[in-house]
């Protein structure tokens, strides 16, 4: 292992400095894909209740609000005439049937007609059935209307009636046509929007969430985005170590990857520095015995010199030279010490 360091140390050196913006890239991706995942939850959660649905601009908020508001105000309006119709042509049935027709009345007929075509087509639920009602009621008003103005009136409250019954037939008429461009904004509004089945009644209660679905939306591919790049970037900083896979058993999770490298770099630093102190340890052994040596060999220099000096060939003869003078220095002392005592005594 660390023969393998030593031979690759500036690439490992260099790479390991590395290795901190690459743990802090994998942390960041790591917190990207976290939330990531929670966004694509909720926003598939979002496109399954409302498909591709698009949330209103705020012009066409404002219109919604009104096509709503006068859509209610014309429905409730052709209930109340549909049922004072219906009041009216049951006050006039109980009257007597004309004694013979004096011909049609075309406007009326006309207008019954028109009224029972917009119901068919542009009215829906039971709308359609009291603009059916009304077209109807419209165009036997029509037809009959000559046959009830050729008698005599019974009275001027059954003429009130009929004038009554003709305002409310015009009326209707007019806000059958009202509700039905009502109804082909709702419907440009709806393929605009791509509202499919949601029904309008729901629309404005449904924009809070449809703007969260976008603003997801958006959310989520910047995020996407950012991951793949910093995937990229990871896998380029992985890759770099991949000629010491075998050597150092890399793990291929990149997590475990750099934990492994940081340990074995760590282990070969230690080691480097326990081999710095070793040597430093030899260098200054061999520092002691070198002045050692050298100080032996000046010592030596010394005793030969001394040596050659005296005549001595060598330290054996010094040390022989060396007893013979100590003897006699020790016979000499002795002797002065015995004469004194006879000169004494």
């Amino acid at each position: 292992m660390q023969r393998f360091y030593l031979d690759h140390q500036q690439t490992i050196d260099d790479l390991t400095q590395r290795l901190d913006d690459l743990s802090q890239d994998l942390a960041a991706k790591q917190a990207i894909d976290r939330q990531l995942q929670t966004d694509q939850a909720r926003l598939a959660e979002l496109t399954d209740r409302y498909g591709q649905a698009e949330a209103f601009n705020r012009d066409d908020a404002d219109q919604v609000k009104n096509l709503l508001t006068e859509t209610q105000t014309v429905r409730l309006q052709l209930e109340e005439n549909a049922r004072q119709l219906a009041a009216i042509d049951s006050e006039l049935s109980t009257a007597d049937e004309p004694s013979n027709a004096q011909g049609v009345s075309l406007k009326w007929l006309a207008a019954g007609i028109v009224i029972v075509v917009i119901a068919l087509f542009a009215l829906d639920g039971a709308l359609k059935t009291i603009g059916g009602l009304i077209g109807v009621i419209a165009a036997a008003y029509g037809i009959f209307r000559p046959m009830l103005t050729s008698q005599r009136s019974s009275g001027t409250n059954e003429d009130y009636l009929r004038e009554r019954q003709a305002d409310l037939t015009h009326q209707a008429s007019e806000l059958s046509a009202s509700l039905a461009t009502f109804n082909d904004q709702v419907a440009t509004l709806q393929q605009t929007y791509q509202l499919g089945e949601l029904p309008p009644t729901e629309w404005l209660a449904s924009q809070p969430e449809l703007r969260q679905k976008a603003q997801l939306a958006t959310a989520v591919k910047l995020a996407t985005e950012k991951s793949n790049a910093l995937a990229q970037k990871l896998t380029q900083g992985a890759q770099q170590w991949d000629f010491a896979v075998d050597q150092l058993g890399l793990s291929t999770d990149l997590s475990d990857r750099i934990n492994q490298v940081k340990q074995f770099v760590t282990a070969r630093h230690d080691e480097s520095q326990r081999l710095r102190l070793a040597t430093d340890a030899i260098q200054k052994a061999d520092q002691q015995v070198a002045g050692l040596t050298q100080q032996l060999a000046d010592n030596g220099r010394k005793i030969k010199d001394f040596l050659a000096a005296r005549n001595l060939p060598d330290e054996t003869s010094f040390e022989k030279a060396y007893a013979t003078g100590q003897k006699n220095s020790a016979a000499a002392q002795s002797g002065a010490g015995n004469c004194g005592s006879t000169v004494s005594g």
